[in-house]
């Protein structure tokens, strides 16, 4: 079975296939499936992809299960299955459920499983109302900070925080965002991955999302001149994801200061001026 679904015309079939009552009962009912074969494992991650599969196995006693034994097991493709799940509307609200226990598994586990259990997160944080619940877990956003802080985190764990911060940026959540020094953190690292364009356009969204908000947006005024110099530069990007995020992030930025509004003409202006004698423009 594993060998048939690789082939991806054979998956959406074996998803169906798999809902056969014995079958399904075996890979997902025995305990000892979780501490089995790769295979059995790669299935499971294949086949949670299939919206049809997903749908007879959106139980809260079996996602309970699932959730534990990944844990205990410290399997990354376990929490890549949860993942799946949460990509669909009925697994989000189900894992919402769960957000302790995800939040737990965040902090302690390895680098591999970080980034599948903030994919979750970040799937939960889409629902109306939820970014709340999961900003009540105390020191997430602490722990947050400090991993964006690390020269050693990895660069899929940052793009999540940084997609994480975007979706969860409110009215009602700014506060909370400013007091764990979010905003600082995420300014002093930005430069420093300029090579990752994915992270540059989620980051920008963030920063976008941070300006709206006075708490978050005095934190971002207050960030070095050059973080704003880097943004400008990006307007001038060949990737123009990042040329266009760039510039409604100053025209933001210009509208709400009026102090940065002086500044950034003159950056602007010197940016045009050394571009013109270098002859990029």
């Amino acid at each position: 079975m594993f060998a048939l679904q690789v082939e991806c015309q054979f998956t959406t079939i074996l998803g169906s296939l798999v809902c056969h009552k014995k079958l399904r009962h075996l890979i997902i009912f025995e305990e000892r499936s979780w501490h089995a074969t790769k295979e059995v494992i790669a299935l499971l991650v294949n086949l949670t992809s299939v919206p049809s599969f997903c749908e007879h196995i959106y139980e809260p006693m079996l996602v309970g299960k699932l959730l534990a034994c990944a844990k205990d097991s410290s399997n990354p493709s376990l929490f890549k299955v949860m993942r799946n799940l949460s990509r669909f509307e009925v697994g989000t609200s189900l894992l919402s459920g769960f957000i302790p226990e995800l939040v737990n598994a965040l902090m302690d586990a390895q680098p591999s499983i970080q980034v599948e259990v903030m994919g979750i997160l970040n799937n939960i944080a889409s629902i109306k109302d939820m970014c709340c619940s999961i900003l009540t877990r105390k020191h997430l956003l602490q722990f947050l900070s400090a991993q964006l802080g690390l020269n050693t985190t990895e660069d899929d764990l940052v793009l999540e925080i940084g997609i994480f911060i975007g979706s969860i940026c409110s009215s009602k959540t700014a506060s909370v965002i400013s007091e764990a020094r979010l905003v600082s953190s995420m300014c002093l690292l930005f430069p420093k991955k300029q090579y990752d364009k994915d992270l540059t356009v989620q980051f920008l969204y963030a920063f976008n999302q941070l300006l709206l908000y006075e708490s978050t947006s005095k934190d971002f005024r207050a960030c070095p001149d050059k973080m704003v110099m880097h943004v400008l530069k990006l307007r001038q990007d060949a990737n123009k994801l990042v040329a266009n995020m760039a510039d409604i992030f100053m025209n933001v930025l210009m509208e709400i200061d009026q102090e940065w509004c002086i500044k950034i003409k003159w950056f602007n202006f010197s940016l045009i001026n050394r571009m013109t004698f270098q002859g990029t423009i």
